[in-house]
């Protein structure tokens, strides 16, 4: 621990560290993904490849 800071200071900035950002802004374009990836396809996606890169992480992030 820094002697300039607390114990409680202190806690915080470990507890900080275990955050998780997430960003789920691709949800709000996967329609026009999934559009983009059939386009002259006989079968549809069914999952953008950025959801599938967002659920690999997941899995090996935890």
């Amino acid at each position: 621990m820094p002697a300039n800071m607390s114990w409680h200071d202190y806690n915080e900035s470990l507890v900080e560290r275990g955050r998780v950002l997430i960003n789920i802004s691709f949800l709000k374009s996967a329609n026009d993904e999934i559009k983009k990836m059939s386009k002259g396809k006989g079968a549809l996606f069914q999952h953008p490849h950025s959801y599938i890169e967002f659920v690999a992480f997941l899995k090996v992030g935890f």
